[in-house]
């Protein structure tokens, strides 16, 4: 079977997210900026701390803001057998191509948060977290989807311990 190359991603995150992200990059930069105007290192040692706090506060805005504006995307390459983990912010985006061996199977299980997880399983007992559904018929359509697309099984683990496969059907 021919499968296709495939990128799960994130999306883009929605206006408000980035409009606070914004803040917390401007008020790193305003952080550093203070810090490098600041600081003097044959100063007495209290203002050197402060000014070492202005960077540290800085970082932790910065970390802030990057919760809001990063996305997360996976991207398959079925024919030479590896995916690529792909973190960006903004226009910036990095990841490094891995290997895997063998995709398994595609679950669907719910977790100690009571939302549904569709995974991707591969070698032996490594997955791919692929989304997270507040309910369960969302989380076995997209999980269907998602296994007939690359042609595998699709295990419901939605009930714990009372897992069982899901035969799919041309009209699912």
């Amino acid at each position: 079977m021919n499968k296709k190359n495939i990128i799960i991603s994130e999306g883009e995150r929605p206006f408000w997210q980035l409009a606070i992200a914004a803040v917390f990059y401007t008020c790193a930069l305003i952080c550093l900026y203070l810090f490098f105007s600041r600081i003097d290192l044959y100063a007495p040692s209290k203002q050197v701390r402060g000014a070492a706090s202005l960077l540290e506060v800085g970082i932790i805005l910065f970390i802030g803001g990057m919760g809001f504006s990063g996305v997360k995307d996976i991207h398959f390459d079925f024919q030479n057998r590896r995916y690529k983990e792909v973190y960006g912010v903004g226009p910036f985006k990095f990841g490094k191509w891995k290997r895997f061996h063998a995709l398994k199977y595609v679950a669907v299980f719910k977790n100690t948060k009571g939302e549904f997880e569709v995974n991707l399983w591969y070698d032996r007992n490594k997955h791919f977290n692929i989304s997270l559904f507040p309910d369960v018929s969302g989380a076995i359509t997209e999980a269907k989807a998602l296994a007939r697309q690359i042609g595998l099984d699709l295990y419901d683990s939605t009930v714990p311990n009372k897992g069982k496969w899901i035969q799919l059907t041309d009209g699912d």
